[in-house]
């Protein structure tokens, strides 16, 4: 059959170019339209499109429903822990770590690199200089909070409130507050079953030699890392080749012939202005150019070894919790930026040291505990499906791939058309419009 949206021909019932399903066998839908109704991909009378999700029954949905319920229940679930750690910071940096400072208790940080290896690049000596520096480590987590909720908030309301039929746009959302959210239950899950068997096995969970037994520098280590740590192991080994590697592509490109000639001296400026971009992360997608996705997914393992050596003082047990959690992290950096993976850097320490803020308090305990279990219960969906988007993800870009044959068709042209349930899948939103031969969300406006 071939495809109503690219006209390729299809051995299957879904489009190999572009995924629609291209056979609806005997459903009967009714044209948004004027009402007929049929079994066609057109409508007989007058033409109009059949909505592509108005699908018939599936026996899966139910268990889409489910999932979707679970999502939103973790949702609410990660807004309670944001919550947590964000208390957890402003009351540890107020009550414990700013006086601590002030009394002259800390006189030098070390300011480490993990590339070749862990070693100490320089100390901040001072009193005053380590208590500037890490009021520069506390604005800076406080704005990321202020960003997030300022620049992402709008959308989760919109993504809770879609219709449960909205999982796989709720999961691959690019909003980065549920992206955090997501990437932080799965790590979670993974970390408690990998130190419960480990455990088990006898192996003892120690911590680093010289670890700090003042809870207000454990916070203070805890408050600096998820900063500084994402710089040295997020941006200077995966950020900074990237960044290298586009200069040195677009230079080859402009004065080898592949950019326009009449470009002039301004825009020039703009094509390598471009390559910073990689600096800040955000830049890779699915459908990013293979070149840049395969660089991207090397560098991504390689600072997350980097990465999983430099917590090595702690045993051999960190190395592959450390590795995973450096995975996630180096996921957040590439599809949301440098923002999303200090947040959830931030938000798996201040986690645990929350749980540190309040260890006399048993009935506070008590309640951590609980929202951990509630984790470790939600998690393990978000586990599951990181890990076979991972399979599925290499096996697309990574593995070898068919050309397609494209055929051109013009777009038919119809009058604009009421809303009808078609769920888009960047926002969520159920209802979208068809006008001028394109199918535009009738929330954001994108096309489908």
């Amino acid at each position: 059959m071939r495809c109503p949206r690219c006209a390729i021909e299809s051995p299957g019932p879904y489009c190999p170019n572009c995924g629609l399903p291209v056979a609806w066998g005997q459903a009967v839908v009714t044209c948004p339209q004027c009402g007929t109704q049929h079994s066609m991909w057109n409508c007989p009378v007058c033409g109009f499109p059949t909505p592509v999700l108005l699908s018939p029954p599936s026996p899966r949905r139910a268990y889409a429903d489910a999932l979707s319920v679970l999502w939103q229940l973790g949702m609410i679930l990660m807004f309670l822990i944001f919550a947590i750690c964000l208390v957890a910071l402003v009351y540890s940096c107020l009550v414990l770590i700013f006086p601590a400072l002030q009394a002259g208790q800390l006189t030098s940080w070390p300011m480490l690199t993990i590339f070749p290896q862990l070693a100490v690049v320089f100390w901040i000596d001072g009193a005053v200089a380590v208590t500037l520096y890490f009021i520069v480590i506390f604005v800076v987590l406080l704005l990321i909070h202020c960003w997030f909720a300022l620049s992402d908030g709008k959308n989760v309301v919109r993504l809770l409130s879609a219709p449960l039929t909205s999982l796989l746009p709720r999961l691959r959302s690019k909003n980065r507050w549920t992206m955090v959210a997501q990437l932080f239950l799965a790590v979670q899950f993974f970390q408690f079953v990998y130190v419960m068997l480990v455990s088990l096995s006898g192996v003892p969970i120690t911590g680093p030699p010289g670890e700090p037994t003042e809870p207000w520098l454990l916070l203070f280590s805890f408050a600096e890392a998820p900063v500084y740590e994402e710089i040295v192991s997020r941006v200077v080994l995966i950020g900074l080749p990237m960044f290298l590697g586009s200069i040195v592509i677009r230079t080859a490109r402009l004065y080898g012939g592949g950019t326009p000639v009449s470009w002039d001296e301004k825009k020039q400026r703009s094509y390598f202005l471009g390559s910073f971009k990689y600096l800040w992360g955000g830049t890779v997608e699915r459908k990013s150019p293979r070149y840049v996705f395969a660089s991207s997914f090397v560098l991504a393992i390689l600072s997350s070894i980097f990465f999983s050596a430099a917590h090595s003082n702690y045993g051999a047990w960190k190395l592959l919790p450390t590795f995973i959690a450096g995975l996630a992290l180096a996921y957040a950096y590439l599809r949301g930026g440098l923002l999303a993976s200090i947040l959830l850097h931030f938000t798996v320490n201040m986690f645990s040291g929350a749980a540190v803020l309040v260890q006399d308090d048993m009935s506070i305990l008590i309640l951590i505990a609980l929202v951990t279990w509630a984790v470790m219960a939600v998690g393990s969906g978000f586990f599951v499906y990181y890990c076979i988007y991972f399979v599925n993800i290499v096996r697309e870009r990574l593995g070898r791939q068919t050309p397609i044959a494209r055929v051109e068709s013009p777009p038919p042209t119809y009058p604009p058309s009421p809303s009808f349930a078609a769920t888009c899948p960047y926002c969520g939103w159920s209802e979208s419009l068809y006008a001028e031969g394109k199918l535009k969300c009738a929330n954001c406006g994108r096309e489908r």
